[in-house]
């Protein structure tokens, strides 16, 4: 499914207004549902969270790949 973010960059789905980001205003996500309460979102390849059409509220979740760049204290 293909969702279409507004001009201030809320995205409409059953019902519900959910703020993604401003940078992604007036372009297209792609929507996979991936439960019957569960959809996620995409923009070109890079997953950006999940919806949940229950509460409508979008969730986070962590990248599943570790970081291989070593942080600024070194450890």
């Amino acid at each position: 499914m293909i969702g279409e973010i507004n001009d201030i960059g809320n995205l409409h789905i059953e019902g519900h207004r959910i703020f993604l980001s401003s940078a992604l205003a007036d372009e297209e996500v792609g929507l996979e549902e991936i439960s019957d309460r569960h959809v996620k979102i995409h923009f070109y390849g890079v997953s950006l969270g999940v919806i949940d059409l229950y509460t409508g509220k979008l969730l986070h979740f962590k990248n599943p790949m570790q970081s291989s760049l070593p942080s600024e204290s070194g450890f």
